[in-house]
């Protein structure tokens, strides 16, 4: 009969436990569901664009285009969610603190009487918690900010055919990479005039291609550097293959021929592969000198410089921020 009683409350404790367990399970749910990041709710806006031009029956082109845009926009949105560990997967969220919390005052009550921490402290960790969340986003926030204005300011140096307007960027690496850009696009732009490996070609591909050439002089450089530009307008990179670095074979191989086979040793691996196939696309448009190919570059600021590299209209430039702003949510 004593047996019998215990039995019956272990299964009543049980049930009230399971009870117990679910509400806290709802509770968290509910918790984390209240707070919606920016990021997120700019996908869902991305998300219900992509919906309203794929529920039409005809696209114009300019609408295929918007759309191919707003859908390579979703991904990198959610690209940058995964990485900052937002929504309810959030380590830093309140909900997610309180739950790790409440197990660890569990623990330490089967073991010993423990005071529970004083309403205040709670109150203070849960602030200190949502301000570094609030850090962390305005980080994010500023940093996509601040690359949207470098690729417009490097846009307007191409359009103006000055590298100076590169010194407007306040970023040092940044202002570098517009540098690179302005002078890769002169470079391309003096073979397709040319014709040929001409003194200023030459110059540009030496400053260009230096960090990924193996060399042993000067001479040696500008030696490997004009091999560089005549495997471009030959459209064969198969005689510069042994003198390029490891790390710069792929992409170098793909910018010289605009061939993406060039590029397939790096499939493994997202970034890298993504960024040798954009050089490849970007090359192949800028040598078929057709600025409609300029419109199908998946990169954003690839194709604003590919676009304005034919138009060399700095309105492009502007109209490239606005869009990016608008897409981060920056009126």
């Amino acid at each position: 009969m004593k047996k019998t009683w215990v039995k019956i409350v272990c299964i009543f404790l049980g049930i009230l436990f399971c009870f117990s367990s679910i509400n806290g399970f709802v509770s968290f749910a509910q918790d984390s569901a209240s707070k919606e990041d920016p990021l997120i709710t700019w996908r869902n806006q991305t998300n219900a664009s992509i919906k309203e031009l794929e529920s039409r029956d005809k696209l114009s082109k300019q609408e295929a285009d918007s759309l191919q845009y707003l859908k390579e926009r979703k991904k990198q949105l959610d690209k940058r969610i995964a990485e900052l560990k937002i929504e309810v997967t959030n380590p830093l969220s309140s909900s997610a603190v309180r739950q790790i919390e409440n197990k660890l005052d569990a623990e330490a009550k089967a073991k010993t009487t423990v005071p529970s921490p004083s309403p205040d402290i709670v109150k203070a960790k849960e602030a200190e918690i949502k301000a570094k969340d609030e850090e962390v986003q305005k980080e994010s926030l500023m940093r996509a900010e601040g690359e949207a204005m470098a690729a417009c300011l490097t846009c307007k140096a191409i359009a103006a055919n000055n590298n100076n307007i590169c010194n407007e960027i306040k970023d040092k690496e940044q202002s570098e990479v517009c540098r690179s850009d302005f002078m890769l696009l002169t470079l391309l732009g003096e073979l397709e005039k040319s014709k040929g490996v001409s003194p200023l070609a030459l110059e540009l591909s030496k400053k260009f291609f230096e960090p990924g050439i193996f060399y042993t002089s000067a001479e040696d450089l500008s030696r490997k550097a004009g091999f560089i530009c005549e495997a471009y307008l030959n459209g064969d990179a198969k005689g510069i293959a042994p003198f390029l670095k490891k790390e710069e074979k792929e992409v170098v191989s793909a910018l010289v021929t605009g061939n993406i086979q060039n590029c397939l040793s790096l499939y493994n691996n997202q970034d890298e592969w993504d960024g040798c196939v954009n050089f490849a696309n970007f090359s192949l448009a800028i040598k078929s000198q057709d600025k409609n190919a300029c419109s199908r570059l998946k990169d954003p600021k690839s194709r604003v410089l590919c676009t304005v590299h034919f138009n060399k209209n700095k309105e492009v430039c502007d109209d490239f921020l606005k869009e990016e702003l608008k897409i981060r949510g920056v009126k």
